[in-house]
């Protein structure tokens, strides 16, 4: 019987381990207040002014008494008009500038999921490769016997090319239904999370670890092939 040694050289390459969940920053709730309509805060000066005319017109009851209230109800309704274009105003430009920072925070979120679905991928494509750089591959020791019983990788033969679900990505949960998202943002926010929780063109995997036997089932062509992937 003839004995021959393999030298095994220390992995270099690590497993695919899945990301841990990841939530991402919550959307902006929205602004109190009504959308339309004058506040209560700007009637306030113009039933002050409304009250004052009434007692100077009863208790007085002079003309310059009367066109003196005239003028201060007429400045007071001024006045609240302008509180109440002044809210309205600093109340839209609120929730642009809100949006305008969390449409900026997703496009990062963005970019930084491309870069990480092609480090992924580039990682995946290197643990498993295509069959026909098997033949590049088996010619380095490290490489062809690197897998062992305890590695989580153990007997997963690449089967093919596809889309895997690889990052866990969430919204967080609204806490405050009295003040819920703005629908804009979190729709903008779901979008990122489908789209990206996804890498496309990963290696497709077998877990063969454990199995008694494995059967492949179908047409002969597409059998052999798949026996020699």
């Amino acid at each position: 019987m003839t004995l021959k040694l393999v030298h095994r050289p220390t992995r270099v390459t690590r497993p695919l381990r899945r990301p841990e969940p990841e939530i991402i920053s919550p959307p902006p709730a929205m602004q109190d207040g009504a959308q339309g309509g004058v506040p209560i805060q700007a009637l306030i000066p113009v039933l002050g002014a409304g009250t004052s005319v009434i007692m100077m017109v009863t208790l007085r009851g002079n003309a310059l008494f009367m066109v003196i209230g005239a003028l201060i109800l007429i400045v007071a309704i001024v006045g609240g008009l302008a509180m109440a274009l002044t809210q309205r105003g600093n109340a839209a430009r609120t929730r642009r500038v809100q949006r305008e920072r969390y449409l900026d925070y997703l496009e990062r979120l963005r970019a930084r999921m491309r870069q990480r679905g092609k480090d992924v991928r580039t990682l995946a494509g290197l643990l498993g490769p295509d069959p026909a750089a098997l033949i590049e591959l088996v010619r380095d020791p490290g490489r062809l016997w690197e897998r062992r019983r305890q590695h989580s990788d153990f007997l997963c033969p690449r089967l093919g090319v596809g889309d895997r679900t690889w990052f866990d990505l969430a919204v967080p949960a609204e806490q405050n239904p009295v003040q819920p998202f703005d629908p804009i943002l979190c729709g903008e926010a779901g979008q990122v999370v489908e789209h990206y929780s996804t890498v496309r063109g990963m290696p497709i995997d077998l877990r063969l670890d454990g199995a008694g036997k494995v059967a492949i089932i179908g047409d002969r062509a597409d059998a052999v092939q798949a026996a020699r992937a």
